[in-house]
């Protein structure tokens, strides 16, 4: 099946998008340390991929001894973040390293789950309105459900500066 893993995961309003944590931009110098930039959006990939390099135990809370494991693991890693690269396609992955990638989300909240789930198994984002087609906003870039919540945007609808989204 043909995965997007450039899919973002979303709040339960599906408006706001969970932020990667792990990307966040801090002053160090600063004291006490002062935030410069939020994280960018939480993907698909990016969990998959923090999921896979940091695993120390399967998704059935076995250790992981097996070197071929760990490097099966690095080499899916390896395949996930080349989707990711801009202009890069959806592409097929076995129902096996499917089933692994939704062993692995396991482990993860209800809110991260659901919505890994779905997508690995190509629906989408289920807190999405559209989940055919990734939308891209014209005035902010923010992406898929972005649109109804995006300040910019409904600011530029109403002073007529942009067609509505159709």
């Amino acid at each position: 099946m043909k995965v997007d893993f450039k899919q973002q995961f979303y709040q339960m309003d599906g408006v706001k998008t969970i932020e990667n944590d792990g990307k966040r931009e801090f002053d160090l110098k600063a004291s006490p340390p002062v935030l410069l930039k939020d994280g960018p959006p939480l993907t698909l990939g990016d969990l998959l991929i923090d999921r896979m390099l940091n695993a120390i135990k399967d998704d059935n809370g076995n250790e992981i001894k097996d070197g071929k494991v760990k490097f099966r693991y690095f080499n899916l890693a390896g395949a996930i973040r080349n989707c990711m690269k801009p202009g890069a396609k959806k592409r097929d992955f076995p129902v096996e390293d499917l089933a692994l990638f939704k062993g692995l989300v396991s482990a993860y909240s209800p809110l991260i789950v659901g919505q890994a789930w779905s997508m690995l198994e190509g629906k989408g984002n289920p807190l999405l309105a559209n989940d055919e087609e990734s939308t891209t906003c014209p005035t902010c870039g923010g992406v898929d459900g972005h649109l109804s919540g995006c300040v910019d945007y409904d600011a530029g609808k109403l002073a007529g500066t942009m067609e509505a989204a159709g």
